[in-house]
Parts: C-alpha cells; sequence; structure tokens
C-alpha cells in the first residue's frame, strides 16, 4: 500500500467530514431529493488517490445541497481524470440543481460517451425518478434522450445530439 500525499490525505479527511456533516443532519438520499448518486468510493484503478478523494468531497458536498462546491471539487476531480464517467454523471445532477440544463445535458451525453453502459443506468435512474417508461436495454434513443431531456429541464429535442436533429 503506497502512502498518499499531504493533499490527498487533506481532501480525504475533508470529504469524510463533510459527509459526517451530512450524515449527522439527517439529509435524505439523493433519489429522494430527485437524485440518483453513484457511490461515494466507486473509482477504477486509472483514478488517482487525488481524483478520488476530491470526488467524495464533491458527492459530500452535493448530499449537503451545496452544489457550486460540489461542482468544483468534480471540476478538479476530471482535471485529473477526464475519463472518469461517474463525475461527469455526478456533476451532472449538481448541474440540474443549480439550474444549468444544458451543462447537465451536456455532462450527461459525456458520460455516456465515455462508459456506454451508463446508458442503462441514466434508464434505470430516470425510471426511478419518473421521468422514464422505456425498456430499460441501455440504448439510448429517441425515448432515453427524452426522458433525459425532460430530467435535465430542457424541451425534449434538446436531448437530441445535433448530428440527429
Amino acid at each position: 500500500m503506497t502512502r498518499s500525499n499531504p493533499r490527498t490525505r487533506r481532501l480525504r479527511l475533508q470529504a469524510a467530514v463533510v459527509l459526517a456533516v451530512a450524515v449527522a443532519a439527517g439529509q435524505q438520499a439523493f433519489a429522494q431529493q430527485a437524485h440518483a448518486p453513484l457511490s461515494v468510493w466507486q473509482g477504477s484503478a486509472a483514478n488517482t488517490d487525488e481524483a478520488i478523494a476530491l470526488h467524495n468531497q464533491g458527492y459530500a458536498y452535493a448530499r449537503l445541497g451545496y452544489y457550486l462546491p460540489a461542482i468544483q471539487a468534480y471540476d478538479a476531480a476530471l482535471a485529473l481524470a477526464p475519463n472518469w464517467a461517474s463525475l461527469y454523471a455526478n456533476r451532472a445532477m449538481a448541474y440540474r440543481q443549480i439550474g444549468e440544463p444544458e451543462k447537465a445535458l451536456g455532462d450527461v451525453r459525456r458520460s455516456i460517451e465515455i462508459d456506454p453502459a451508463m446508458g442503462r443506468k441514466w434508464q434505470e435512474w430516470m425510471t426511478e425518478l419518473g421521468f422514464y417508461a422505456g425498456t430499460i436495454d441501455g440504448v439510448v434513443g429517441p425515448q432515453t434522450n427524452e426522458a433525459l431531456a425532460r430530467w435535465a429541464g430542457l424541451p425534449a429535442t434538446a436531448a437530441q445530439p445535433a448530428a440527429s436533429r
């Protein structure tokens, strides 16, 4: 096991404190606040300790409803791990909460572009939240795009990639 640098340890501690405050405050799950969270500890071997710590910090801030600091943490994590699909998904959820639907939908698209399996996850989340009633098959077609646009707060046509409009 390698030792992490002081910055990474500090970020982990900050994330743990923010998450502990969220738990102590009795915050409801994201799904009950029109969110569908990804695990705080999710990541791949390609992600650095610092990127994981920043992801966890962003997640903790979002759980508390502090979406701008969450977005800042996700931005910093993406600078270190630009191909981490769940970071884009979590940032999309934060963008939605601050009224940035275009950015939210852009991050949804990017998460699916990086990891096509995210298409199925988004279908599952949209079903849980009442935006999607189609087949959960991972195929991101017109019905999924319309559900994602409605979730983001945009007209259904906004979810269609430019090439298919």
